[in-house]
């Protein structure tokens, strides 16, 4: 099987998903695919007014079992030394606390930044799907559309590194075989933060799109 055709076609599903059950979104909404490292496609009003969009599938165990959604910060990187690998993943168990994120930064080679910091979309869209239902009548255990350019913006960049941990990726327990490492925060879709990001009328989206600043945060 091509992995990237069988990814981009469940992005495609989970779009029409998206479209036919955000109430916020006016009939004759479209979208086309178009891959970029940066977004997934791009949508398209009855007006002809054109967004682009990023879709996140989020796992419906780690969902069902944390009710958190990931942030990907940091898509890979390599420790500096063997003892600072050393203090993440074992003296601190892959859990980086807000006070020493900084120092953890200084301490590790960033090869990729996580879309949380690279994504150029005007949304950005969650999804959690529920296993046993197929097709595009299922009913999503979470389906959230975000205002990227909060998500991407300083303040709320500095909230995230201040208030919350940084979970590195047990790519082990996983069975995730990968010479690199990557880095997520993880909030629940109620978090006060990220609800400023919450897009849920077609007045919210709209000002979304034409106010957007893709100025990038620095980390």
């Amino acid at each position: 099987m091509n992995y990237f055709s069988h990814y981009s076609e469940r992005e495609l599903h989970i779009l029409r998903i998206w479209v036919k059950q955000s109430d916020f979104l006016p009939p004759g909404c479209k979208f086309q695919r178009d891959n970029t490292p940066y977004h997934d496609a791009k949508a398209i009003l009855p007006d002809g007014t054109e967004f682009l969009v990023q879709v996140k599938e989020e796992e419906e165990y780690w969902f069902a079992k944390t009710g958190n959604i990931g942030l990907d910060y940091i898509s890979a990187f390599r420790f500096k030394t063997r003892d600072d690998e050393h203090r993440y993943l074992r003296e601190l168990n892959f859990w980086v606390p807000p006070e020493e994120i900084a120092t953890f930064l200084e301490r590790i080679e960033v090869d990729r930044w996580g879309k949380l910091m690279t994504c150029d979309a005007h949304v950005h869209i969650f999804y959690v799907g529920r296993k046993s239902e197929l097709g595009a009548s299922e009913s999503p255990l979470l389906l959230k559309t975000y205002c990227n350019n909060w998500l991407r913006s300083k303040r709320f960049i500095k909230y995230l590194t201040s208030k919350h941990r940084l979970r590195i990726n047990d790519k082990k327990s996983y069975d995730i075989d990968e010479p690199w490492h990557s880095a997520a925060f993880f909030l629940k879709p109620s978090d006060p933060m990220l609800k400023v990001a919450e897009i849920d009328t077609f007045e919210k989206l709209l000002r979304c799109i034409h106010s957007r600043d893709l100025s990038r945060s620095s980390p």
